[in-house]
């Protein structure tokens, strides 16, 4: 446990966020606390602050419990409550009660709801999601998920005895010669050392046939092991590992005597296993692995915990005949037995083998933290998102700001086969804009969407998802203040528990210079040669003005004109250079470098302002690479619609 004690700030931790979040930092801070209050090393600072950890824990995680006594990562928001989240709530509360004040009517509540939510064959169902996955661990069917919540009764204190927990027991031996993997074996023998069952002896001796040991070590590992890398200096094992192997020293603990030399013969070779598969900070890689290894370290530690500890360990590296030998001594006493000692290397003796010799009487851990650097590997996307930003035609008539609002149309897809995390949108918004939050509730109107809840902070709001999937929703927004040279913003969407996961894009509105109701600095569409028939059909109508222009230095030569009026004020306008007006973040390679181009749009984008002409190439706007002679069919099926236009508006 030393590492774990030298890094209380990395694993004793303020809860927050949702439900499951809040657990995932409220369940560390207790078996640290169960390691010290049974080694008889608790200080007053570290008592104080695990403490007040947990009890702010324990109360925000009320707000997440739901009228039927179950637990969700939203509460009341959700649709239902969560089995799995319920469960790990109800054995972390049970052991927190040592330390802080928990209402028992709080945990009698949920038991209650695990009795209902109880099949007729005594099994639990996977009841409700779990958005983190990591949090779940390796629980994944009926059989795991029944001694998962079983486990979770007994740890509370329930009975045998207890209707619910007999059944449930029943269960899970009706499918004991079914069980093959070590996961589900290793939970399932805890299980059953927790009620004494009759069985669980049988199913031990099952579970540590299933045991890989190599040197002095003793772990389990799952049917599918997965292979070192050989890019990778070391390789660590999957947290499902971890935990399997947690829960197997958990039942060896219960099935053995008190005696601390008996305790250690039996696991000692376990406990190393699970000391070298820590990080530096003493936790393990994910929420579920790290408060089981935690638990079963403690409850390890308890037992081997000697008061008499005079120990002396030396470390010798490099080599003698080169005299690049590096030589230290530790000393580990009652005194500074909490104290961790450590050592740099120096630079001479890396790479290399690390010989390490002790004696005296006690227990000590060394652990060996190397640093190295590796290429960054290649980045494989997990989300995908894009933006669109348009003007909403149907504008509230209680807005009454200078431009029309706009509407931002986001599409995020989800690129792996299996289910995201729970996910967060977050998008920030351009300096003088708010959103309509009446535009926000209206996305819990589709169930597709399993939206949840979102948040307004200043600038950003962000949208809660249960998971992304392919899928594009809206959002409103509107203009408070007129501001000039607005800045891009972002948009991105990540994995709750894993932010690092996550996909942006930047959105642009541009300059707000608003002419009457509607709004000229949004980006023009361009398009390819390829779109063009499908565009002209839907898009070219009465009012239209279609130009071939060309861009130099910021100035349009208008070279032909085709319209569905006469323009006669316009003919001397079009036939000399003209000024364009267009964001300086428009992709339009067709303007920016110097090429001909086709530009589509109302008769109103030429803005006239005295004798000074510009041409406003805006959202109303389409831009075409013009190509030659390759164009002919498309430019005649453009008249032959203007001229359609013409005829009618003869009429």
């Amino acid at each position: 446990m030393g590492p774990a004690l030298n890094n209380l700030e990395d694993l004793l931790r303020m809860p927050y966020g949702c439900g499951e979040q809040n657990m995932a930092n409220f369940a560390p801070n207790i078996y640290i606390m169960e390691y010290l209050t049974k080694t008889h090393q608790v200080t007053g600072d570290i008592k104080s602050k695990a403490e007040n950890f947990m009890e702010v824990g324990y109360q925000r995680e009320l707000r997440y419990k739901r009228k039927n006594g179950s637990y969700s990562a939203f509460g009341d928001r959700d649709s239902q409550g969560s089995m799995m989240l319920t469960a790990f709530v109800v054995r972390s509360f049970a052991r927190a009660k040592e330390y802080i004040f928990v209402d028992d009517k709080q945990v009698k509540d949920s038991i209650k709801w695990f009795s209902k939510k109880q099949q007729e064959n005594g099994c639990f169902p996977q009841y409700g999601k779990l958005f983190n996955k990591r949090l779940q661990g390796g629980v994944n069917s009926e059989l795991t998920i029944t001694a998962y919540v079983t486990t979770a009764l007994l740890e509370a204190g329930e009975s045998t005895n207890n209707t619910m927990v007999s059944r449930a027991l029943s269960c899970i031996t009706r499918q004991l010669d079914s069980i093959q993997d070590s996961y589900t074996m290793a939970l399932v023998t805890y299980t059953l050392t927790l009620a004494n069952h009759s069985d669980a002896q049988k199913m031990m001796k099952l579970l540590k046939n299933k045991a890989v040991k190599t040197g002095d070590l003793m772990y389990w590992t799952g049917q599918d092991k997965p292979k070192p890398q050989p890019t990778y200096y070391y390789y660590y094992r999957s947290s499902a590992e971890v935990e399997m192997t947690a829960y197997a020293l958990l039942a060896i603990l219960h099935q053995t005597s008190d005696d601390k030399s008996v305790v250690t013969d039996k696991v000692m070779d376990i406990v190393r296993w699970l000391s070298k598969q820590r990080n530096s900070y003493g936790g393990f890689s994910s929420t579920q692995d790290t408060c089981v290894a935690l638990q079963a370290l403690a409850e390890f530690a308890g037992k081997a915990y000697g008061n008499n500890v005079d120990f002396r360990s030396s470390i010798l590296t490099g080599s003698l005949k080169m005299g690049n030998y590096y030589n230290h001594n530790f000393s580990i006493t009652t005194d500074n037995k909490l104290v961790l000692q450590t050592v740099e290397l120096p630079a001479k003796v890396i790479p290399g083998k690390l010989l390490v010799s002790g004696q005296g009487v006690g227990c000590a851990l060394v652990q060996a933290s190397v640093k190295y650097n590796i290429p960054d590997p290649e980045d494989v996307p997990v989300f995908d998102i894009n933006v669109n930003v348009r003007t909403r035609r149907s504008a509230p008539e209680e807005e009454t700001t200078p431009c029309s609002p706009l509407r931002l149309d986001i599409t995020t897809k989800w690129l792996k086969e299996d289910v995201s995390n729970m996910a967060v949108v977050d998008i920030k918004l351009v300096t003088g804009f708010s959103v309509r939050e009446e535009s926000l509730e209206e996305l819990r109107n589709d169930p597709d969407l399993n939206f949840k809840r979102y948040d307004i902070d200043g600038q950003n709001v962000q949208l809660y998802f249960d998971e992304i999937k392919d899928m594009t929703f809206s959002i409103d927004i509107h203009q408070d203040t007129l501001v000039k040279k607005l800045k891009p913003a972002v948009v991105k969407v990540y994995d709750y528990y894993e932010p690092e996961s996550q996909a942006k894009v930047m959105y642009r509105i541009g300059e707000a210079e608003c002419y009457g109701n509607k709004i000229h600095t949004e980006c023009p569409r361009c398009m390819t040669l390829q779109d063009m028939d499908a565009f002209i059909k839907a898009t070219v109508v009465c009012n239209s003005t279609v130009t071939r222009m060309k861009s130099s230095k910021g100035m349009l030569k208008i070279v032909k004109t085709f319209s569905d009026d006469a323009i006669k004020e316009k003919k001397r306008i079009l036939k000399k250079e003209l000024e364009y007006q267009i964001p300086e973040f428009c992709p339009c390679e067709e303007i920016y470098n110097k090429q001909r181009a086709i530009v589509i749009g109302q008769n109103s984008y030429f803005k006239v302002d005295g004798p000074k002409t510009t041409v406003v190439l805006n959202s109303g706007t389409t831009i075409l690479k013009y190509t030659g002679k390759s164009m002919k069919p498309q430019i005649k099926k453009i008249k032959k619609q203007l001229n359609r236009c013409r005829r009618k508006g003869k009429k």
